[in-house]
């Protein structure tokens, strides 16, 4: 069994074709204006004194997001001003009393319109005015500082002119001689120290021959006794511990001095209240004055003191 055919007529196809057409051109048109396909775009107003290279196409947002494009730039010979028409593609509402700010690049990119919303809670009506307003661009700013720092320049570069006068006048009419004689000097030192240098030039090579001989020398002789060298390295290391095991022991019997004498101070022992009991010191000054006297009265009167021994017959 044969399947059917559906065959379409010439006329059938050119008109599919040219129906296709259109719809390709009417997609594209509608992109080509950044236009919404299948939905009515909405159309605001506002005016600016200048647009500062904006084009149609350029960007339309709120807070850097995109919500349309520049539809169209028309100059208004009676007011003297540009009529911007606003291509709104966006559903984000748009308040009664906002703003259409005219915002100028950094430095690189293009002319934008920011829409600046109000706080009221009515809603503007599609093609109305918005008020338009043009925010200062870096490029002005710059223009107005330049400005300013290029008449602070000059006025410094009058008075660096005059201070400059001033100075070259001082020295090349007062000083002129005295800087010129000190030229002269310098000139001359120079030459005298080349003719010196070159009449003591073999001097010099023998100084340079034997303190190169000297340091061979040193070299040989350190090679010869290197282990001289090396005992008595030893020994100086040897000794070196030894100082420090001494001084370990100093600092002990240091640290032992210190407390005994903390203790005196404090009264500790027997030492430390003989040392501290005033009393006791005088008890025993006076006893040994007492013992001196003893000792002078068995001397001068012996008998005295010792009739009851039996060596005092011997006296």
């Amino acid at each position: 069994m044969e399947k059917s055919k559906f065959n379409l007529s010439n006329e059938m196809k050119i008109g599919l074709v040219v129906i296709a057409a259109i719809i390709v051109a009417f997609v594209g048109f509608r992109i080509m204006k950044d236009q919404p396909v299948f939905r009515q775009s909405n159309v605001l107003y506002t005016t600016f004194d200048r647009v500062d290279a904006l084009l149609p196409g350029s960007v339309v947002h709120v807070k850097g997001l995109k919500i349309g494009t520049v539809k169209g730039i028309e100059y208004q010979v009676d007011s003297d001003n540009m009529l911007i028409t606003l291509n709104i593609t966006s559903t984000i509402p748009i308040p009664v009393g906002s703003k259409a700010k005219l915002v100028s690049p950094e430095v690189f990119g293009s002319v934008t319109v920011e829409i600046v919303r109000s706080n009221s809670a009515e809603q503007a009506e599609w093609e109305s005015f918005l008020e338009g307003v043009t925010e200062q661009g870096l490029i002005d700013k710059f223009s107005e500082k330049g400005d300013e720092a290029i008449d602070k320049l000059n006025v410094s570069l009058t008075r660096l002119n005059g201070l400059m006068g001033k100075l070259d006048s001082s020295l090349y009419s007062d000083n002129r001689d005295k800087i010129g004689n000190t030229l002269s000097s310098f000139e001359k030192t120079g030459k005298d120290v080349q003719q010196l240098i070159e009449r003591r030039k073999s001097d010099i090579d023998s100084m340079i021959i034997s303190m190169s001989n000297a340091a061979q020398n040193f070299d040989e002789l350190s090679e010869g006794n290197k282990a001289e060298v090396d005992s008595m390295l030893t020994s100086l290391k040897n000794a070196s511990m030894e100082l420090e095991t001494l001084s370990k022991g100093l600092n002990k019997t240091t640290l032992s001095l210190n407390d005994i004498l903390g203790k005196i101070n404090e009264g500790t022992g027997t030492f430390g209240k003989m040392v501290n009991d005033e009393s006791l010191y005088t008890n025993l000054d006076s006893l040994s004055f007492n013992l001196n006297e003893l000792v002078k009265n068995i001397q001068k009167d012996p008998k005295k003191y010792l009739k009851h021994m039996r060596l005092v017959e011997v006296f």
